[in-house]
């Protein structure tokens, strides 16, 4: 067997194993992003309400 046989299949799989990290990771982000701006205009908002 060869050695970069199998080198070769755990780094396919590492890359997989990142990438399903960085896609939670980005859909993590995406929900912290659209609950800050969510905020952010309800602060505008009130501000404007008061205003």
């Amino acid at each position: 067997m060869h050695p970069h046989a199998n080198s070769a299949s755990i780094t396919g799989h590492s890359l997989k194993q990142v990438a399903s990290i960085l896609v939670k990771y980005q859909a993590r982000t995406r929900e912290l992003n659209v609950a800050a701006t969510k905020k952010m205009e309800e602060t505008w908002i009130a501000k404007l309400a008061m205003g």
